[in-house]
């Protein structure tokens, strides 16, 4: 691919380009996963019923307060998304990343609305929402980092600065806004659970 970058306009054009393939396939990722909550047979719809109902009273008694499962899961994601921003075939890993990021975040918001009602409502809106606020943006800059990366790597486009300096302050950028989605889910997560209940 690197091959195809032979001019700076050409090289804007594929920044342009995975930026909006970024975005649609998060908004199409979540539009699927609401959809697909309604094919959901009526022993699942159980089994998750319980699951949820196991994790709010979890989440609203204080029986969740280690920080450690989300601190690992983000801390993967961002070693993962920063490792495939350097190789053009893991820009395609990224993609997909997203694409499933946003499945999840549709079968919740589906889940929630159409069989919780005005309590998935709520939930939504104070739980998941300030999450989301905080990840979606940032899983869309670190596929930005690297395909911008990638294409000042190239022969082909020759820019003021290092594009290793740039990628690495991207990339802090991500950590950060994953840092302030930790605290989010360890801080502020228990705290409204216990408002809603």
């Amino acid at each position: 691919m690197p091959f195809l970058l032979t001019t700076k306009k050409t090289a804007g054009a594929y920044v342009f380009w995975f930026k909006w393939l970024a975005v649609m396939l998060f908004t199409s990722g979540v539009l699927v996963g609401f959809v697909w909550i309604k094919q959901v047979a009526g022993n699942q719809l159980d089994r998750l019923l319980n699951l949820w109902q196991s994790f709010f009273f979890a989440s609203s008694n204080g029986l969740v307060q280690d920080g450690q499962f989300v601190a690992i899961f983000l801390v993967k994601i961002w070693v993962a998304l920063f490792f495939c921003g350097l190789f053009w075939l893991g820009l395609l890993g990224m993609l997909g990343l997203i694409a499933a990021y946003g499945l999840s975040v549709g079968l919740t918001a589906g889940f929630a609305i159409q069989y919780l009602g005005l309590e998935g409502w709520k939930f939504l809106l104070v739980t998941v929402v300030p999450y989301q606020l905080v990840m979606a943006p940032a899983l869309i800059l670190a596929v930005l980092c690297g395909i911008r990366f990638l294409v000042e790597k190239s022969q082909a486009v020759r820019s003021k600065g290092s594009p290793v300096l740039r990628y690495l302050a991207g990339h802090a950028t991500v950590g950060i806004c994953f840092f302030i989605a930790y605290l989010i889910q360890i801080k502020w997560l228990p705290l409204t659970l216990t408002m809603l209940s």
